[in-house]
């Protein structure tokens, strides 16, 4: 089955996520930032989007994410989510970086 374009931007946005973790100081970066991030990088998700992807890429164990104050949501890299972000390691549902990234 092809994936729709939709499923494709998601999996998209998810290694994008990833890499961004992977130069946020301390691999720490909250949902606001990243938001920010997709748009300068020309992903077109919604922040509800953004949200679920947070929440699914916890479910998978490649990130941590806490609630420091009610609007804010605070995202950590784990050390699973560096190996898929550059490459190491593969999760499906993730698109796989380019070589030499």
């Amino acid at each position: 089955m092809t994936a729709s374009f939709f499923d494709f931007t998601m999996s998209h946005a998810r290694l994008a996520i990833l890499r961004a973790l992977t130069e946020a100081v301390q691999h720490t970066a909250n949902d606001s930032t990243l938001f920010m991030e997709m748009e300068r990088l020309g992903l077109p998700v919604t922040r509800d989007q953004l949200r679920t992807q947070l929440g699914w890429l916890e479910e998978q164990g490649l990130i941590r994410l806490s609630r420091p104050t009610d609007s804010l949501l605070a995202v950590t890299l784990r050390e699973r989510g560096a190996d898929v972000a550059v490459g190491r390691s593969f999760v499906d549902g993730i698109q796989r970086p380019s070589p030499g990234r």
